[in-house]
């Protein structure tokens, strides 16, 4: 195994490689271990490399961690976002699993225009909290979607999908109904994002996560 120092002086690919075979050692699921790939590197991926060993050594980690991912998201120019979900301070909700906050920061302004960012939204809180936030987004829609009409798993509207709270509900009946309740929230909303980007492809990008 690399030492620190040596794992600061490596690519992306080869400290992910790594941490793959680590995680793996606990023989989690598969889909465990893709998911917690994708979180630990977002820093890295999205930020820098330098942004991400200085939160991963800080001694404050959840504090930092937080700073880092909102300077992250100035950087990809949503600096009005970022302001308001400061402004909100809403970590103790967050903890608390308060699904309330995902309607508080998806009407935010972007140069000066109002925005919906209801997706946004749900994946900031998601990477807080991801057993009590559910992603939503176009694929996880469009997949449920289907499984309403094929099965009659649980009885919506459409437009319900767009209301979190309701939203996260018709996830939990969807998970119940397939006698799916030994994968956690966020082991679903993966799964379907998954499938929906197989089966209901968009172009241009819409609906992407991390990989």
């Amino acid at each position: 195994m690399l030492r620190l120092e040596e794992y600061k002086q490596a690519s992306l690919n080869s400290v992910k490689e790594e941490y793959r075979r680590y995680i793996e050692s606990f023989s989690y699921r598969p889909a465990t271990v893709n998911t917690v790939l994708n979180d630990s590197f977002y820093l890295w991926k999205n930020g820098s490399k330098e942004l991400f060993w200085e939160t991963v050594e800080s001694e404050d980690f959840e504090n930092v961690a937080k700073a880092a991912l909102l300077e992250v998201l100035r950087a990809r120019s949503v600096v009005s976002i970022a302001e308001r979900i400061l402004s909100l301070d809403v970590d103790e909700r967050l903890r608390r699993g308060d699904l309330s906050v995902v309607a508080d920061i998806r009407k935010s302004q972007i140069n000066g225009e109002e925005k919906d960012l209801y997706s946004f939204a749900s994946k900031y809180c998601s990477h807080h909290n991801p057993t009590a936030y559910p992603v939503y987004d176009y694929y996880v829609d469009r997949v449920l979607r289907y499984f309403q009409k094929k099965d009659g798993f649980c009885a919506f509207a459409v437009a319900e999908l767009k209301d979190y709270p309701r939203f996260k509900e018709i996830l939990l009946k969807f998970r119940s109904h397939y006698g799916l309740e030994r994968f956690t929230m966020k082991q679903i909303d993966r799964y379907l994002w998954q499938l929906g980007k197989k089966y209901f492809p968009k172009k241009y990008g819409y609906g992407k996560r991390s990989q």
